[in-house]
């Protein structure tokens, strides 16, 4: 669709004296002593949302030009179907002007504009329920807009925005959780409170002025389709460690209302455990659940503080790598310099895990429950920077369990560090695995796999 709309059927009804459609300078405004333009002008594209209520669009007329305090007036116009059509004919469209039932225009639509009046505004009123099932049976070719035009006889109207067609869209309001697919929440084993209230925040698309009800309940399901696909092997959040409200209230004036969970810590063992929650229902009958935002993988972490953990020294004795180096070193992860990097195979034979991916292995002086990360990017490129890692840990460096998984918030610019939260395992292991799934450039667990580059690793564990 075209912006720049120039009805020629129209142009007896204003004077153009003169029109200009950005530059306001008063070079160009000898004669126009003040221009009137409607401030959202053009074809425009408008979503309203079905909730059992009318909806408003604030028509706005700007003033502007030489002398703004100047008086002046003009008047908001509804154009016909046969001007549509003469419009329709030039432009190569089919539209079809909106019923007059679906909306309600203001009695008047005269702008009269004072000395101190610099803009006015209008309401039109927009009946969602009849749009919305007018354009249910409406044929996919069939577009309706509602034409406005603004004109005057005695002052300039900008010829460029004195046009505004509006084309409704009617969409059914949703709910949703604020967060989706695995979100982790860390509790620290020192965390002083008996009693931990972690919140999963629902969200209205649409500002709310409505008292209504959602339900939300725990899907095993989805951590065994989580633990299918990542070959992972997270536990369910046992039941007699938390209580969850089932029932979320919103009121009017806010569009957010949380599920709480509360964590009794004196049950919990070391580990990441995950809570699956689905939103099952709304009570308001205008409202649906987001079908794509409809479930959270609620996982909680507990482990030992960061600053808990001791740094291991890192020597390239203890470390493997699947890939040996195409560019730089294995000793270069360990060398305290962050010019110097590992840089796995991008070219030629190019070994990779179809689980693990191109992984480097770690031998740590000993067992231990908890691990954190920290890395640095290539120096001067970023586009080996990991996006897509897992953790594991093993103690006789044959079989391997997941214990974490880096993702979403990784760095993908050069020289650019990164530290992770702490991971913890009920069982101790003494070998460590840093599994890289996906860089930017591609999957890692595929023939051909894509690649990675690092410039230090360094590891903190207890």
């Amino acid at each position: 669709m075209k912006k720049n709309i120039l009805l020629s059927m129209l142009a007896g009804l204003m004077l153009l004296a003169w029109t200009s459609c950005e530059d306001y300078n008063k070079e160009f405004l000898d004669e126009a002593v003040t221009t009137l333009y409607l401030k959202n002008s053009g074809e425009t594209p408008l979503t309203i949302y079905r909730a059992g209520v009318d909806d408003i669009y604030k028509i706005v007329v700007d003033k502007t030009g030489y002398d703004l305090t100047a008086e002046t007036d003009a008047e908001i116009i509804l154009l016909n179907q046969i001007d549509l059509d003469i419009y329709n004919q030039e432009q190569g469209v089919a539209y079809k002007l909106l019923p007059n039932d679906c909306y309600v225009l203001p009695a008047d639509l005269n702008c009269r504009f004072g000395k101190d009046d610099l803009y006015k505004t209008f309401d039109l009123t927009l009946k969602t329920e009849v749009i919305y099932n007018l354009l249910l049976a409406a044929t996919a070719d069939e577009t309706y807009v509602l034409p406005l035009q603004l004109v005057a006889s005695n002052d300039s109207i900008n010829a460029e925005k004195n046009h505004l067609f509006l084309v409704p869209k009617v969409e059914i309001p949703t709910v949703y959780f604020n967060k989706t697919g695995f979100i982790n929440n860390p509790v620290s084993i020192n965390d002083p409170s008996q009693t931990i209230t972690l919140t999963l925040p629902i969200e209205l698309i649409i500002d709310n002025r409505w008292s209504f009800d959602c339900t939300v309940s725990v899907n095993e399901d989805l951590l065994t389709a989580y633990n299918t696909e990542n070959e992972a092997a997270y536990r369910l959040l046992p039941e007699d460690v938390y209580t969850i409200n089932p029932t979320v209230s919103f009121v009017p004036g806010t569009s957010l209302a949380n599920v709480e969970v509360q964590i009794s810590r004196a049950s919990l063992s070391l580990g990441t455990y995950i809570l699956p929650l689905q939103l099952n229902s709304v009570s308001n009958e205008y409202f649906e659940i987001d079908g794509a935002k409809n479930a959270c993988l609620f996982g909680i972490s507990y482990t030992p503080p960061r600053d808990a953990l001791q740094r291991v020294p890192l020597t390239e004795s203890m470390i493997t790598v699947l890939a040996p180096a195409q560019e730089g070193s294995v000793a270069n992860l360990c060398d305290n310099d962050p010019n110097t990097y590992y840089h796995s195979p991008y070219s030629g034979t190019r070994p990779y895990d179809p689980v693990y991916g191109v992984y480097i292995d770690v031998a740590l002086p000993d067992p231990v429950n908890s691990i954190a990360v920290d890395y640095r990017t290539r120096h001067n490129n970023g586009n080996g920077a990991p996006k897509f890692v897992k953790l594991y840990g093993s103690m006789d460096g044959s079989t391997w369990d997941l214990i974490g998984i880096l993702s979403g918030d990784l760095p993908t610019t050069s020289n650019t560090a990164y530290s992770s939260p702490v991971f913890s395992s009920p069982d101790q292991f003494k070998y460590f695995r840093f599994a890289v799934i996906e860089a930017p450039q591609g999957k890692l667990n595929q023939d051909p796999p894509s690649f990675f580059a690092l410039g230090e690793l360094s590891l903190y564990a207890q």
